[in-house]
């Protein structure tokens, strides 16, 4: 079984390790499926355990952002008829961060998720 081996943080805090006999550096999303860059979690996992890991959290995250996207879009309807809390302006803020949270650098990191911004 192929494995990740010869794991170091490299100078922007990614994890660089050797696949087969290739370089590899893991992303973001598989540091954290890995357990949060503690690289002593990775050593030894293939890559196809890895890609497993970060598709669950990625999917968990989706899963969220996406109940997230209903509660917005009903708060907002309530705002719009005057007996929510909140200005239009910030639930339609948060409902395009939250759109956008799948392509975020940061994603699927919940430390990262977005937040809404009230104002009222």
């Amino acid at each position: 079984m192929k494995t990740l081996t010869n794991l170091e943080y490299n100078s922007v805090g990614g994890i660089d390790a050797t696949y087969n006999t290739y370089p590899y550096t893991l992303t973001y999303a598989e540091k954290l499926a890995a357990g949060r860059g503690d690289y002593g979690e990775i050593a030894g996992k293939s890559l196809e355990t890895l890609a497993k890991e970060t598709a669950q959290l990625e999917a968990n995250e989706r899963v969220w952002r996406d109940s997230e996207l209903v509660f917005a879009d009903i708060e907002l309807n309530k705002v719009q008829d005057g007996r929510g809390t909140g200005l239009v302006s910030d639930w339609r803020d948060y409902r395009n961060l939250l759109r956008d949270w799948p392509e975020d650098e940061n994603f699927p990191d919940q430390a990262f998720r977005p937040v809404i911004n009230n104002n009222d």
